[in-house]
């Protein structure tokens, strides 16, 4: 399982390093388009096999996640606690497991 999980980090960090070279916008609302129809999948999936116990794993996620928020032009040097973004594995919500990059949701709409 742990395999599969390092792979579906490395398709979220070739398909976000692709978005970065191709896409000249770093607005919020394209930036989270493209995540959650290219990314988002790939670490879902990877969620669903994630072992608590593999610290590891959950690191590999938190770092694409990390990167893609990065990308965002106006969240690149706010922490997650700032953001109020939950961190991979913390918080299961019923029929989407992962919910990390909530930010580009729309919890920063006040700004």
């Amino acid at each position: 399982m742990s395999r599969q999980c390092v792979l579906a980090a490395q398709k979220g960090n070739y398909i976000l390093g692709c978005i970065k070279r191709s896409v000249v916008s770093r607005l919020r609302e394209v930036i989270q388009s493209l995540y959650s129809t290219f990314i988002r999948a790939h670490l879902e999936y990877c969620i669903r096999l994630w072992d608590p116990q593999q610290k590891n794993v959950m690191d590999l996620l938190e770092r694409v996640q990390t990167r893609a928020m990065k990308t965002v032009r106006e969240l690149e040097h706010l922490s997650y606690e700032v953001l109020g973004v939950v961190e991979p594995g913390e918080e299961e919500v019923p029929g989407r497991p992962y919910s990390g990059l909530s930010v580009l949701k729309g919890s920063l709409q006040e700004r």
